[in-house]
């Protein structure tokens, strides 16, 4: 039996491209918070997965992360870009991003109730925090930083406002999805046209 090959078209590039785009924005988008400032970085790699599913979703923001390593400054906090970020305490959040798309895109397979894509919205937030902080740990740890305790109980004080927004972010998706296949469903259907006339 001949597996598929997972290939991209030419309009699912572009939403891909989209996302990187919108993720990039939502690194310098800060909302004055106290201890940290409110970015949105994690609400639009939900909205990747919510809107592109799991692959397409997952694709967009590792694309994301791949800049950023290469050295363009698209990440939220100092340096910014460049391989040294993997020393960052806080990079093991960026590449939870990846993840939580992944996650968050599993409800795009079919037409769920709000409270089911909520759930895999806050199952997408619990896989963040929990790499984020055990790569924060690690980094801290062998570092030799002090405060250990202290600095994840900082951490901490960010989940409420991230589970509000991944909320948000259900709740988009679960509006719009249902728009969105209806439209996805006429273009395929113009290509399968498009295709038989060939």
């Amino acid at each position: 039996m001949e597996k598929r090959r997972f290939r991209l078209t030419a309009a699912e590039i572009a939403q891909c491209g989209l996302f990187v785009a919108l993720t990039v924005a939502g690194a310098f988008i800060k909302i004055p918070f106290p201890v940290v400032p409110i970015t949105l970085q994690l609400t639009v790699a939900q909205l990747a997965g919510f809107m592109l599913g799991s692959k397409k979703g997952a694709i967009a923001v590792a694309v994301y992360v791949a800049m950023g390593l290469v050295g363009v400054p698209v990440f939220a906090s100092e340096p910014y870009g460049g391989f040294g970020c993997v020393l960052m305490p806080s990079f093991g959040y960026i590449l939870g991003f990846i993840p939580s798309a992944a996650i968050s895109g599993m409800s795009n397979k079919g037409c769920l109730k709000f409270w089911k894509t909520s759930l895999f919205a806050l199952s997408s937030v619990a896989v963040n925090y929990v790499l984020g902080i055990a790569y924060f740990i690690a980094v801290w740890a062998l570092s030799g930083y002090e405060g250990l305790w202290h600095a994840v109980a900082l951490n901490l004080l960010c989940l409420p406002k991230d589970v509000v927004l991944c909320l948000l972010a259900a709740l988009l998706a679960h509006l719009a999805l249902p728009s969105l296949r209806r439209k996805n469903g006429k273009i395929k259907a113009i290509d399968g046209k498009n295709d038989n006339n060939q």
